[in-house]
């Protein structure tokens, strides 16, 4: 009995023995590590990715800018020869495919070292009365498009050339670094053809300037809080020939300014305006690729930032009536204008090509405020019905995918239509020279190098 039991023991030690050395020559499989590669997104175009773990595509890019500009200076301490920018911008662009089409968000950050008063640094507030630098960071777009809706900071749906071909901009509208915040529905009705109504923020149309001024009983609009948004319609189409555009908008003009009545103030009634637009953008591959012509026209009554985009100013000199309204005797009397705008791009080479734009802008101020004389930063003058002229060219030579160096001439001129308009020389910031300057127009000639690369 003790013989077979040894011999069973044995034999299950030999068995596990056995087994355990079988196990031993088998490989060891250890768990697989999770991976999530960084896929391409070919959906929206190149460098979309999509994010690890979504089904959202995502593009980062941005662009640094330095630019350096020379302008004639009209006022010693005021105003420099020499100016200088430096400029970086970052885009976010995130998109998603849904059952109602594409979740779009946008972001654009602009980060901005100015100096030099063309850029908007004016003696008198920095650096002891010399044109000094300012740092700017500006939220320029962010905006959410999603089934026909844009909601958020995007460029104006009035808006159409801009400044396609210019550096400098040339009449026309441009909000462009000031551009509102929309809620605007897009239709598309298919073969590029689409409508849209949009409610956008008055602040960044509104142009004044506030404070009495002397003369004939009137003054300029001073704004009151915001009470309606501008409303803007957009018709569109787009095709492999180029794009056409007709956008309107309507407006409300609400003064906060008061006027005496019979020993009683009073506010002054609310008015109301519009601005039209007209756009065309031909494509003339026939000429060379990428060859375009843009003709548009605009008109404005009692908004004039929809046909200037910036103040009309040479130099130390500056129309009172860039203001959209002056209070006459109690009543709103809008100003008006009309804009001329051509311009063509034209490719040398696949490296070379060159812009020419011009423009044609006139202002009609009204009749009540023709005598308001005004007094500030930029001197003394009339304020009269004016033409604005301008033309510019800019030629840019591209040496590798996205780096840009060029160069670009501006010509602007002013003219009074009647009476003549006061230049103040200046020997330091508030100080005025004994002799003044009266001239019916005035002109100024600007040139700007850039170099620019785009990532």
């Amino acid at each position: 009995m003790k013989l077979v039991k040894s011999l069973l023991l044995g034999s299950a030690a030999g068995l596990f023995a056995v087994a355990g050395a079988q196990a031993a020559d088998l490989p060891v499989r250890k768990a697989a590590p999770v991976v999530d590669y960084v896929r391409v997104c070919s959906a929206y175009g190149a460098g979309f990715f999509f994010i690890p773990g979504t089904e959202t595509c995502l593009r980062l890019s941005g662009r640094v800018r330095a630019e350096y500009a020379v302008a004639e200076s009209y006022r010693r301490g005021l105003e420099s020869t020499f100016n200088w920018r430096a400029r970086a911008q970052i885009n976010v662009d995130a998109r998603t495919q849904t059952a109602y089409g594409t979740l779009r968000t946008f972001i654009r950050y602009e980060m901005t070292r100015n100096t030099g008063s063309i850029y908007g640094n004016l003696a008198g507030t920095l650096n002891n009365g010399n044109p000094g630098a300012n740092n700017l960071v500006n939220l320029d777009k962010a905006f959410i498009q999603f089934a026909g809706i844009t909601a958020g900071r995007a460029t104006s749906f009035f808006d159409f050339y801009a400044t396609s071909v210019s550096w400098i901009g040339a009449g026309g509208s441009d909000t462009g670094g000031n551009d509102p915040v929309v809620l605007a529905y897009t239709a598309s009705f298919g073969s590029g053809f689409s409508a849209t109504i949009s409610l956008e923020d008055p602040s960044a149309r509104r142009n004044t300037t506030a404070g009495l001024l002397a003369g004939a009983g009137a003054t300029t609009i001073i704004y009151d809080t915001d009470q309606r948004p501008h409303v803007v319609g957009q018709l569109r189409i787009d095709q492999a020939w180029g794009s056409a555009q007709l956008s309107a908008a309507g407006y409300q003009i609400r003064p906060s300014n008061t006027f005496n009545s019979f020993g009683t103030t009073q506010y002054v009634d609310t008015e109301y305006g519009f601005a039209v637009q007209g756009g065309l953008k031909i494509n003339l591959p026939m000429l060379a690729a990428g060859d375009q012509l843009w003709l548009q026209a605009a008109y404005t009554n009692g908004n004039l930032n929809y046909i200037l985009p910036a103040s009309p100013q040479i130099g130390g000199f500056r129309l009172a009536s860039v203001a959209d309204a002056f209070i006459v005797n109690g009543e709103v009397e809008r100003a008006k204008g009309f804009s001329l705008t051509a311009a063509f791009l034209h490719y040398w080479t696949p490296q070379i090509r060159q812009g020419i734009y011009a423009n044609w802008t006139q202002v009609d101020v009204p009749g009540g405020a023709t005598t308001i004389s005004t007094t500030g930063l930029f001197g003394t003058g009339a304020v009269r019905d004016y033409n604005q002229y301008e033309i510019g060219s800019n030629l840019i030579w591209s040496p590798v995918a996205g780096l840009d160096i060029g160069v670009e001439v501006f010509y602007r001129k002013i003219a009074a239509e009647n009476g003549r308009v006061q230049i103040v020389e200046t020997v330091s910031p508030g100080v005025t020279a004994v002799t003044d300057r009266f001239r019916r127009s005035e002109d100024q000639f600007q040139t700007r190098l850039r170099i620019q690369r785009d990532f």
